[in-house]
């Protein structure tokens, strides 16, 4: 929400953190529910401004990463899971849960800045969760909520 929207019914008020959308809280962010990520699966959503793209690897592990390959800017979302990596649509690069580019399918070594933001990931009963503002939060925070 920025200062235009919901003039009428949330009055801004000038503080630092509060109503205030442009700064993120440290804290845990709820991005799906557990089951809208198959194995094999990718989601592409946006958390906090950020476009992020989830999946999950054959390992039964979520990870989230940035959603736009460095290489062209396609969309991960509509990418495909390959193991535990993502490979973008495009070109088929392959990225891994750390964000680094993996693999080049035309065989020519990986370019050193081929590289996506990864996001720490955490799920708790049917929830998965990404932290803001750098991810300094545990996340036994996000466990705790209960569910």
């Amino acid at each position: 929400m920025r200062r235009h929207q919901n003039a009428g019914t949330q009055p801004f008020l000038a503080m630092p953190v509060f109503q205030n959308w442009d700064v993120v809280a440290e804290a845990w962010y709820f991005a799906c529910r557990s089951g809208e990520i198959g194995v094999g699966a990718v989601k592409a959503m946006n958390l906090c401004g950020q476009h992020v793209a989830l999946y999950r690897g054959e390992d039964g592990a979520v990870r989230a990463l940035d959603g736009f390959c460095p290489h062209m800017g396609t969309d991960l979302g509509i990418g495909t899971v390959k193991g535990d990596r993502i490979a973008c649509f495009f070109h088929h690069w392959e990225f891994d849960g750390t964000g680094a580019c993996r693999h080049i399918p035309c065989g020519e070594p990986t370019p050193p800045n081929a590289c996506l933001q990864p996001y720490a990931t955490a799920e708790n009963s049917a929830r998965s969760g990404v932290p803001g503002a750098g991810g300094g939060v545990s996340a036994a925070g996000f466990r705790g909520l209960g569910g």
